[in-house]
């Protein structure tokens, strides 16, 4: 068995866990319960079962995304010199992400989407 740790993927499918633990019980059948394979195996499905699923980490990363763009907009808001329609327009979306309505979240999923992405690429490289 390699000691390099294998390199997990953000965007698993916890739907696959079932396929994860049905491969478990077979290598307890060919390998015996307590062996190292096993152990290993163990180890890897506890740190599977620990991940975050997708839609969790893209709404920490869109909410991340929301509250660094409302410091921007404010910044802007108060130094800058904008026109009324746009300070009116961003006063409406300079509140907690929670507050925000589902079509205006999703403009800052966007955001998530495009930073998990380049992760993902990093993390499988």
């Amino acid at each position: 068995m390699s000691s390099t740790s294998p390199k997990l993927r953000l965007d698993f499918d916890p739907s696959q866990m079932g396929i994860l633990l049905g491969l478990r019980l077979r290598l307890a059948g060919v390998d015996g319960e307590g062996s190292s394979t096993v152990k290993a195996y163990d180890e890897l499905l506890k740190q599977v079962k620990s991940l975050p699923t997708l839609e969790v980490l893209i709404e920490e990363l869109a909410a991340l995304e929301h509250e660094q763009w409302s410091a921007w907009a404010s910044s802007l808001i108060q130094n800058e010199t904008l026109s009324r329609s746009r300070v009116d327009r961003w006063g409406r979306l300079l509140v907690p992400y929670g507050q925000l309505t589902d079509e205006e979240k999703e403009q800052d999923r966007i955001w998530a989407r495009k930073a998990l992405a380049i992760l993902n690429g990093k993390i499988t490289a």
